[in-house]
């Protein structure tokens, strides 16, 4: 992708539908009924404590659907593993999973092969991270004018958090912390939120998915986390890096600085199977000997300011343009009239 606005272009991804807040909907329904919740929606999983213990559930739902639409059977895989990340990112071991399979018609070849290839990714994925599927059901005939929706299985999954002292949050928590990106970052762009934006469509072949790196960079971010070195993490998913970089700094308003030895374009990719992390200055060394695949690209800053620097570009964004984009595209889109 060719990207001559940055700034531009990451303002425009935060408004994006499945990337904008969605608070203005889940905050109309209570999320702390018998008042064991600890964290709130919005960031990576939810999470209740296990009343009379130290532990606590985290619970997450994810899908893919345009990553399906390209192959079925490698996005339904990458739709548990997202689950399976946004609990890690929590502090939480995976445990199992509930699907509510949403298709098409059943009784079309392309449908039924959805449905079908949706099937083995499941399967491979849940053994993958050993969460079974433990229930679900099956939405079928979705359709509009004979034109069938993208294939949704949705994953309901929940994770077990050993220690609420491990509990993790996505939020920067103060400046001068490190931050850290897991996971290799590549060209990743067939099905991405980038190419949705720039072309207004969904096309090519599906990249590459390691389903053992995924597991490899989960276990290393769960076994920071439950040593205590890890101050804030955050999946990367719709948009990339650089909107899990901006949504890291919304609660907290701070901003960051980083680095990083990728094109422009890059900051957008949604390479599978990485994490943003951030880690206070005394535990760099800790964090470190861990030797697990993550880089230092940059720090959390008390500016409200995105200072990013790539291979070809260098370019800042303000907090507050990118969260008003971000805060304001739903109600909006949800306001204009038909």
């Amino acid at each position: 992708p060719i990207i001559t606005d940055p700034v531009q272009i990451w303002t425009d991804m935060m408004a994006m539908p499945t990337i904008a807040d969605k608070s203005s909907l889940y905050k109309r329904y209570d999320a702390q009924v018998q008042t064991n919740t600890v964290v709130l929606p919005g960031s990576d999983a939810a999470v209740t404590r296990i009343r009379g213990t130290h532990r606590a559930l985290a619970m997450t739902t994810d899908s893919k659907g345009r990553y399906l639409y390209l192959d079925p059977q490698v996005g339904a895989a990458m739709s548990v593993a997202e689950a399976a990340r946004n609990l890690v990112a929590s502090g939480a071991e995976p445990l199992g999973i509930t699907d509510c399979l949403n298709f098409g018609d059943p009784t079309k070849p392309e449908a039924f092969y959805e449905l079908a290839e949706a099937a083995k990714g499941i399967i491979a994925a849940t053994k993958a991270f050993n969460a079974p599927v433990i229930s679900g059901n099956v939405s079928l005939y979705n359709e509009t004018n004979g034109e069938a929706i993208y294939p949704t299985p949705m994953i309901g999954m929940v994770g077990l958090i050993e220690d609420l002292s491990t509990i993790t949050t996505a939020a920067f928590k103060q400046a001068d912390d490190l931050i850290y990106l897991v996971g290799e970052t590549h060209g990743d762009f067939n099905g991405s939120e980038l190419q949705k934006l720039q072309t207004g469509e969904v096309t090519g072949k599906l990249f590459d998915f390691d389903l053992e790196a995924e597991k490899q960079h989960q276990h290393f971010v769960l076994k920071a986390i439950r040593e205590h070195l890890i101050t804030a993490a955050h999946d990367l998913s719709d948009g990339g890096l650089l909107v899990a970089l901006a949504e890291m700094g919304f609660d907290a308003q701070l901003g960051a600085q980083i680095n990083v030895t990728l094109p422009t374009a890059w900051g957008f990719s949604e390479t599978q199977g990485r994490f943003l992390l951030t880690v206070a200055p005394e535990n760099q060394a800790a964090f470190e000997a861990l030797h697990g695949p993550a880089q230092l690209i940059g720090r959390v800053q008390a500016a409200p300011e995105f200072e990013v620097t790539t291979v070809n570009q260098h370019f800042s964004a303000s907090l507050q343009q990118l969260q008003t984009a971000f805060e304001e595209a739903l109600p909006c889109h949800m306001n204009q009239k038909a």
